[in-house]
């Protein structure tokens, strides 16, 4: 077992019900709890960044939209290889270009009537 090392902390109200919240439905001690809270955050902290926030919202919301995918790397150069040995490429070409264009349209829309700029229509 890995040496423990022991700290008294103080926690608001609020604070200390959310703790006391998160602890049911687990079987879990309040300090395991907060050993893999602090875990969590520390793998998790970089979206505390303002921008990265934003670019992690914005992909959330395509996700969620129902209108975008994730797709695997292996899949997706399957995909590629499909499409590079097609007679019709230069029209998949084409039409990614438009989509693509609209889609940096509707991004910079978006990001307007919210009030920042990504800057992402241009150059296209």
């Amino acid at each position: 077992m890995k040496k423990l090392t022991r700290i008294t902390i103080a926690l608001d109200e609020e604070t200390a019900k959310l703790l006391e919240k998160m602890k049911e439905g687990t079987a879990l001690s309040q300090s395991e709890l907060m050993r893999q809270a602090l875990r969590f955050y520390d793998e998790n902290k970089d979206i505390l960044n303002a921008s990265a926030k934003k670019s992690l919202h914005m992909y959330m919301d395509m996700l969620l939209s129902g209108e975008h995918v994730i797709l695997d790397v292996d899949h997706w150069l399957l995909l590629l290889n499909l499409i590079e040995s097609s007679p019709e490429k230069e029209k998949f070409w084409t039409n990614c270009r438009e989509v693509a264009r609209s889609h940096a349209e509707q991004t910079e829309a978006k990001s307007f009537l919210s009030g920042r700029s990504t800057g992402t229509s241009r150059g296209l």
